[in-house]
């Protein structure tokens, strides 16, 4: 094996060069740069300045360590620990799906939507957790206006979560539980519930990353292809009856289903029904309101 270089533009290079099969040209280059600024602590625009500046003995023998995960196709976000959201940084592991940006949109679009001062805290419910990263944003973004809670059928990846909860200071309340065996009064006056559940339909594997497939948990991204609404039917009848009147439920979703989403809420007796796209033009987001009366 070619020796691993030590010189930082030199190891850069070399490290995008080793993950060329795995990923595009430019998204080789971020992950390689990425790995040098978690190591260094100094923006890539900094360490650029100095291309021939050598790493320490100590970051090169940790670079060439997770390098070779990388190269491996293990996600840069599991290989570091971490992975960036909503301008924090959520610790995460193979127990837990990655935060994606389209599911910052959904936590911004909830607070958008909550950003006028309430007469008493909002409660607010997080369905399918994972990392804790929705629950945690909203419960540190809106403070003492909400009272947050979260569940997730995963006791590892309610350990993640309240770990994050932990360090980033945030007073969320998690609860395990499989939301397909929730009960209609396991809840209620709830201003919001929101939910990220699993909404990739098994046969769209073949369309997806094979770092994403052999690394991240396969519970919290597939369902059955002959019943790929079971999350959403599920929880827009409990939340029904948990939200208070006015209240609003948002969903994350597969970008094909939205008007399928968007129907069985109508059936289901809510109101001003919203799909959104995300930043790339797709179907990712939904929004819709219990009736008053």
């Amino acid at each position: 094996m070619t020796p691993i270089p030590i010189y930082i533009k030199a190891f850069r290079d070399w490290l995008t060069s080793q993950l060329l099969p795995l990923y595009a040209p430019q998204e080789a280059t971020a992950i390689a740069q990425w790995l040098l600024e978690d190591l260094t602590g100094q923006a890539w625009g900094r360490l650029a300045m100095h291309p021939q500046k050598a790493l320490s003995s100590t970051t090169h023998q940790l670079a060439k360590k997770l390098a070779r995960r990388l190269i491996t196709g293990e996600p840069i976000q599991y290989v570091l620990g971490k992975a960036p959201f909503y301008g924090r940084d959520f610790m995460v592991n193979e127990h837990v799906l990655i935060p994606r940006p389209e599911t910052e949109e959904l936590v911004h679009w909830v607070l958008k939507e909550l950003s006028s001062p309430p007469p008493f805290p909002h409660q607010i419910l997080d369905i399918g957790t994972g990392s804790g990263c929705i629950p945690i944003t909203l419960q540190l973004e809106l403070g003492k206006a909400a009272n947050v809670q979260a569940l997730d059928v995963s006791s590892s990846a309610l350990e993640v979560a309240k770990v994050n909860a932990e360090q980033l200071g945030a007073p969320v309340i998690f609860h395990q539980r499989d939301i397909l065996s929730a009960q209609h009064d396991d809840f209620e006056g709830l201003s919001v519930v929101v939910s990220n559940p699993p909404y990739v339909r098994k046969s769209e594997r073949q369309y997806m990353h094979d770092n994403v497939l052999a690394h991240e948990p396969a519970t919290a991204l597939f369902v059955a292809d002959e019943d790929p609404t079971i999350f959403y039917e599920k929880i827009a009848d409990c939340a029904f009856h948990w939200l208070r009147p006015g209240g609003m439920l948002f969903f994350e979703i597969n970008e094909a289903m939205g008007e399928r989403i968007k129907d069985l809420l109508q059936q289901r007796g809510y109101l001003e029904i919203i799909v959104r796209q995300d930043l790339k033009g797709k179907d990712r987001m939904v929004k819709a309101r219990r009736p008053i009366k």
